[in-house]
């Protein structure tokens, strides 16, 4: 190989070059060696050749690094370190977390969060606010719904509760089960019923719901010993004589009280009593709703016949639904008053259209006995709705529960049942009343005012009057069994519950015996006598809220002596625990239609640990009175809003938040 050409003289730094101006400026000497020179911009030595500094001075590396030069001097680290998120930060953020999880998807976070920061531009803490999907999901996730759930936890602390569970099956095929529980909040002084837990389950079979129930029990530090009762629906799975949820959960608690919920029996009991009345009438409430469920031209067409003849608009006809205990009544009412216009409605489609269906429904609102029945149903279920909303209330008075609930099936016995019959039995005994022995011939039954004067005002003929009376009655001795068959249990516990009604409780001569009610709960006043004592010194104090059930025992419970210990610990402690039971299951069924509105079809991928985070959070929101504009964070929730413990999380959390940030 031919040798390398060596340079004929050696290339030094030349001063003049300092002087030139492509170089001025950045151009230096390297001292210990001359051959080199240096770029003071890029802290580098190049060669002593004008022509290589002139490509350096044209660099990209260098037209850079000198553009940050004349910028200025660099900033101290200490002044890229992020300062701690003030306080006023953390509330809006929190308080915008709670907005996003009580009205809308995620999604919607990424717009708002920079729409939030641009509506004032001198406001310091709108500037601050940073806030997208990963970030909020964190803070629901993370923040809010753990804070609230330790505030339940400790809030219960030791107390006695009750549970109301159901299971489901989500959009997405998942089986899931719902816990409310029913508990004395000392905190707010009230009998608080409010969203537990929401579990993923395999199975809906009896074992594994216990299992769960139990596991989630011990994971969240309650006291299995502490739970007095769980309310349930008429199941089998739940309420079997046995291996059933309440049968495994009594094993491991023998004080336990199972209730099954009012409000499904008696909407049972109507549904059984419904099937001795013709089924065409089932097939009216049915069609009429689905011929205008899915036609806006049939809808348009009825309101102009039915705004021709009372100037009102039409009301919307329900559809009939197994979960919703109301539709059917309200179904019936709103037919009945849109009667006519519907007669009319379907006899004009019927001759336009030839439609088979529109005849059928034309000839059955044209049969007058039709509209007996349905006046007669108005009228008996007005009464079994009503006494059904008094369970599903919240601020329904426990101790007066019993008493409209025998008011209920005495009434209507009281239409089958001669009343020298029903004068022998007390009004607290109608449950175990052999009423069939005893039932009037058709002629004597008097099936109510609105029924006497809608017959005598319709050509009917005696015949088929005399059918639909007979068929009434039968549905009134149907529904009269289905209670009595149905809601003992309930009623013997609520006749218990009955005895620490405040006037009873506070009556010289009235006050009732409850050894027995004490010695079933054991665990709730284990000094017997120091409880019957109590209970006997009531009369002597003037009480002032004689009127509320629960104010009074609240006020018995922060009576205190003169030492400041509570005067009434034994006797308030059961009777609040009583006061606690569940007697219906309306509150898991508002939970399940939440879920239903949290996990649509749009978002079946979210998982169930994000469902019952958003759950928790809606449901404390929905307790506040304005909800999300009244929310304040807690200052639990702000010790929880750091990174640590927003993003520390493990592998499996992180797959569910990666899961709920895309939706």
């Amino acid at each position: 190989m031919p040798k390398e050409k060596e340079s004929l003289y050696t290339r030094k730094y030349r001063v003049a070059w300092e002087s030139d101006a492509e170089l001025k400026g950045w151009i230096g000497p390297v001292l210990a060696d001359e051959t080199k020179s240096l770029c003071k911009i890029c802290k580098c030595t190049l060669a002593a050749h004008k022509k290589d500094l002139l490509l350096h001075g044209k660099s990209k590396k260098h037209q850079e690094a000198e553009k940050r030069s004349l910028a200025g001097p660099s900033k101290k680290i200490t002044e890229f370190m992020k300062k701690g998120l003030t306080a006023s930060r953390k509330i809006a953020e929190l308080k915008i977390a709670a907005f996003i999880c009580e009205h809308c998807s995620l999604a919607t976070i990424d717009h708002l969060g920079s729409l939030v920061k641009n509506l004032d531009k001198s406001s310091e803490i709108l500037n601050d606010v940073k806030l997208h999907r990963t970030k909020c999901t964190s803070l629901i996730l993370n923040v809010l719904a753990p804070s609230i759930l330790n505030d339940l936890l400790l809030d219960v602390a030791d107390s006695k509760y009750s549970l109301i569970i159901d299971e489901s099956t989500a959009v997405d095929s998942t089986k899931m089960l719902c816990v409310m529980i029913k508990y004395f909040s000392k905190k707010q002084t009230k009998i608080v019923t409010t969203f537990y837990k929401l579990i993923e389950i395999e199975k809906g079979d009896a074992i594994t719901i216990s299992a769960a129930v139990t596991k989630q029990l011990e994971l969240d530090g309650l006291k299995l010993g502490n739970l007095i009762g769980i309310g349930v629906d008429g199941a089998n799975v739940m309420v079997g004589a046995h291996n059933s949820v309440a049968s495994f959960l009594k094993a491991k608690n023998n004080e336990l009280v199972i209730i099954k919920c009012v409000c499904h029996s008696l909407h049972l009991a109507a549904e059984y009593a419904f099937k001795l009345l013709p089924r065409h009438l089932d097939f009216i409430i049915k069609e009429c709703h689905n011929w205008f469920s899915c036609s806006t031209k049939r809808q348009i067409a009825y309101k102009q016949i039915f705004e021709t003849l009372t100037d009102q608009k039409p009301l919307k006809i329900d559809q009939l639904s197994g979960t919703r205990w109301l539709a059917r009544y309200n179904a019936i009412v709103k037919i009945l008053e849109q009667w006519d216009a519907l007669k009319i409605h379907f006899g004009i489609v019927k001759d336009n259209e030839r439609c088979y269906m529109a005849e059928q429904l034309f000839q059955m609102l044209s049969d007058q006995t039709n509209v007996l029945y349905f006046t007669f149903l108005s009228w008996t279920l007005k009464e079994i709705i009503r006494v059904n909303k008094l369970f599903q209330s919240e601020c329904a008075d426990p101790l007066k529960l019993m008493e409209d609930l025998n008011l209920l099936l005495f009434n209507n016995l009281s239409i089958l049942v001669p009343p020298m019959k029903l004068q022998k039995i007390s009004k607290n005994n109608v449950v175990d009343f052999k009423f069939e022995d005893y039932i009037m011939d058709i002629e004597l039954i008097n099936l109510g005012y609105s029924f006497n004067s809608k017959a005598s005002s319709l050509a009917i003929k005696q015949n088929e009057l005399l059918m639909v009376r007979t068929r009434c009655k039968d549905f009134l001795v149907e529904l009269c069994r289905q209670i009595q068959m149905r809601i003992p249990e309930s009623m013997n516990i609520l006749e218990k519950i009955n005895s620490f009604n405040p006037e009873l409780a506070t009556s010289k001569i009235r006050q009732p015996e409850i050894t027995n009610i004490a010695l079933s709960f054991s665990t709730i006043c284990p000094d017997l006598d120091s409880t019957i004592a109590e209970w006997k010194s009531l009369p002597r104090i003037n009480w002032i809220n004689l009127h509320d059930t629960e104010k009074f025992w609240v006020e018995v419970a922060n009576n205190v002596d003169a030492a400041g210990e509570p005067r009434y610990k034994n006797i308030s402690s059961l009777a609040l625990a009583l006061l606690s039971l569940p007697f219906s299951n309306a509150s898991v069924e508002r939970a399940f239609s939440i879920i239903n509105v949290v996990k649509n079809k749009l978002r079946n991928r979210l998982a169930i640990h994000s469902t019952d985070a958003i759950m928790r959070v809606r449901w404390y929101l929905c307790n506040l009175k304005n909800g999300c504009t009244d929310f304040q964070p807690t200052e639990n929730m702000l010790q929880y809003f750091n990174s640590e413990r927003m993003y520390d999380c493990k592998k499996e959390e992180k797959e569910v938040l990666n899961a709920f940030s895309e939706l």
